[in-house]
Formats: structure tokens, sequence, C-alpha cells
């Protein structure tokens, strides 16, 4: 049997610390708590019900492999929405944020029972097993190993919005696990950008433990991003990584107070409006998959 690398072996144990940490700060919550504003239409017992519904999301798309009914995929926000409104609707009525929680852990452990199980019987090449994803950049045929990721991914988002939210701190997690989602996060991320013709790169460094540097390179109709600096980026954004999520993904803060702040520093200011109208949420804009990860099922 193939033993694992050291990469696999870290993915699968990080999200059991993701697990622990996201647990342990869900259950502290108090009753009154699971019915705090979360975001615009959310509460606090909207995070564990939602996160439980990806996870069971991708026990699913284990458990068809290569049999399933390719669905339509969902390419646009404003697609992902519906299909988010739809997963709420089936929700049972007067489920309590405790109860939400509750339904979280289950999914949770339908996940880690059904992956071990895979593990222990096929080995580490279960991860290169192809599975059905459907949404914006991860939709198509994926690696079980990319899946995992992107579930790690999510969760992780979540969670750090809870506990910006409720704290205005940072979730305690290794390194990696931060290193981790915060390299996949810049994947995801350059799909958002709007198709132009304009050149642009930029530079982004994240302080902070699990931070680094991305350059996104936009031109040719799209993006691209890739781990580290580059000389004379035409903006380069330094700050540290809970300031650049309240910015840049939860509205949790304005960003040219931010910068007024000193929070964010910015070099090639002119352009940062340029930046902006790229990365402007657009409900309609369909998301480019992202390349790594594909795969595809045998006989195909």
């Amino acid at each position: 049997m193939n033993s694992f690398s050291q990469m696999d072996a870290d993915l699968i144990a990080e999200q059991e610390a993701l697990w622990t940490a996201l647990n342990r700060f869900l259950n502290r919550l108090t009753s009154a708590e699971w019915s705090h504003p979360h975001g615009k239409t959310w509460t606090f017992a909207d995070v564990p019900y939602h996160l439980a519904i990806f996870n069971r999301l991708l026990v699913d798309a284990i458990e068809q492999g290569t049999a399933v009914v390719e669905p339509e995929a969902i390419t646009t926000l404003a697609e992902l929405d519906a299909w988010n409104q739809a997963q709420f609707a089936r929700r049972p009525i007067g489920q309590t944020g405790r109860q939400a929680f509750d339904t979280m852990r289950s999914s949770q452990d339908a996940l880690r029972t059904l992956l071990h199980r895979l593990l222990d019987h096929h080995g580490p090449q279960v991860l290169d097993w192809p599975v059905w994803l459907p949404i914006l950049r991860v939709r198509g045929w994926r690696t079980l190993r990319l899946a995992l990721e992107y579930n790690l991914w999510h969760q992780w988002f979540h969670f750090v919005e809870a506990q910006l939210r409720r704290d205005n701190t940072l979730p305690h997690l290794p390194p990696s696990l931060v290193e981790r989602a915060l390299n996949f996060h810049m994947e995801l991320s350059a799909g958002a950008v709007t198709p132009t013709r304009q050149v642009l790169r930029w530079t982004l460094s994240l302080s902070g433990e699990g931070g680094g540097e991305w350059t996104f390179y936009v031109g040719d109709g799209g993006c691209q991003v890739e781990p580290g600096a580059v000389d004379a980026p035409d903006i380069r954004m330094e700050t540290d990584i809970a300031t650049y999520l309240k910015v840049s993904a939860f509205a949790l803060q304005n960003p040219m107070l931010a910068m007024l702040k000193g929070q964010i520093k910015v070099q090639g200011l002119t352009r940062v409006g340029q930046l902006q109208r790229l990365f402007a949420v657009n409900p309609d804009h369909v998301w480019p998959p992202m390349a790594r990860g594909a795969a595809v099922p045998a006989g195909e």
C-alpha cells in the first residue's frame, strides 16, 4: 500500500484541527447568541446548518462517485444564492442553534467515517478519485483531494467570519492550516475578476501566522494568481489577515478608513480604483473553473 505524502497527511490532520477549534467556538455560544445577527440576513444559528449542508454535499459526492448524474453546475453568485436559499428552505421548522450545531457535528462524523473507511480499504490513492462538485470555481469533476481542500477552506472561511463578528479576533489555528486556506482563497478570488483587456499586477502581502504574499496577474480577459511578490507591481498592498478579510470578504470594515488608519499600506494608490472595479461583486459574472484539481472519470 502506498504511503501518504506529507501534504496529504497534513490536509487530513488540518481538517480535524479545524473541526476541533470550530466546535469549541460554537459550543461556547449562549442560547441568546445563536439568534444574534450574522451579516445582513443570517443569524449565528445559520452558520452550523450551512456548514452541515456542505459536509453532506461532499459525503454524497464521494458515495455517488462516477455514478452521479451531472446536475446543472452553479456558475454565478446569483445561482449560488438561489441554491443556498433552496437548501435553507429544507431546514426543519423551529430548529434551534444548538440543534443546528448537533446537525453539523453529525455531518462531520459522517464525512470522517466515510473518508477513513475508504483510506483504510484503498489507501491514499482514493484522494485521486474523481468526485462531482457543482459550485463556481470548483465545479466539474475534481479529485477528492481538491474537494477536501475546498471543504476545509469553506469551513475556515465561515469560522473566521463568525469569530471576527463575535470576538473581533481570528481563530487560533495551526499556521499551516491558515496558509493552506489562504492559498485556496486567493485561487478562488482570482475567478471573481470581471473579464477585461486591462493589464494589472497586484501584489498582496498579509502578515500574521499563516500569512504570505501573492501576486494577481490581470489581463487577457482573466486573472491568475501565484504565491510570492514581484518587483515593481502596479499595486502593492500590505495588511494583516484579519483586516484583509474584514475589508474584502465580510464587509466588517471600510477599506478607505483602514487605509487612513494605516492598517492597510498601499503603493500605487492611483490604481486602487481600477482594482476595486475589477473585483466588484457581480452576481451575474460567470466564474471560470479552477485549473488545479481537475479529474477525469475512468472511461472518459
